[in-house]
Parts: structure tokens; sequence; C-alpha cells
């Protein structure tokens, strides 16, 4: 992938899969659709970090104390995690500035 005059290019090695999964970063996408795709995937990146040190913290807590408490938490730190799979943007109007169709929440 080649980096666009005067902007920011995706890097070769990360281009092809970003670009396959996240519709938005394409060179046909307006630049408020881009910059609102970029933002929630650095939401979403720094939500499954704080959850996965949570997840380890979680699991610890559990070895050395097999108690109900430790175990729901474990159960909820999954819940959460599973619940980031597939979690696209959420955001009234996304894609319009691209000339997709929006849709309404």
């Amino acid at each position: 992938m080649t980096v666009p005059a005067g902007g920011v290019g995706v890097g070769e090695a990360d281009g092809p899969a970003v670009e396959e999964d996240v519709a938005a970063v394409g060179p046909e996408a307006a630049a408020e659709d881009v910059l609102l795709t970029w933002k929630q995937l650095v939401a979403l990146h720094r939500q499954w970090h704080s959850l996965t040190r949570e997840l380890k913290d979680a699991e610890l807590a559990l070895g050395s104390d097999n108690s109900e408490a430790n175990y729901t938490r474990l159960l909820d730190v999954k819940a959460r995690l599973s619940t980031l799979d597939g979690t696209e943007a959420l955001v009234e109007g996304f894609g319009a500035s691209s000339g997709r169709p929006v849709r309404t929440f």
C-alpha cells in the first residue's frame, strides 16, 4: 500500500488485513469516516488490553483462592472479553461521508 501525498498510510505488513476488515480505511473513504474508524479501533484495542490484564488477575486470584467470588469475577471478565469480538463502530450516521448506506439506531 502506498502512502497518500501529505498523509499517513497503513504499513505494508498491516495494510491488507486491516483493509479487508475495516472498509473505512480504503481510498474511497471520507476523512471523517477514517478518523472515526481509527478512534474506534484504538478504543477497542485499549479495552481489550485492559480486559486481558484483568483476566490474568482474575485467574491468579482464583488460583490462590478458589472462592465463588473469584470464580464469578473470572466469568464476568471472560464475558466482557467475548462481547468485544465482532464489535464495530456503532456511531450514528457512520459511513455517510463515504457514500455508504447509513444505519440508524
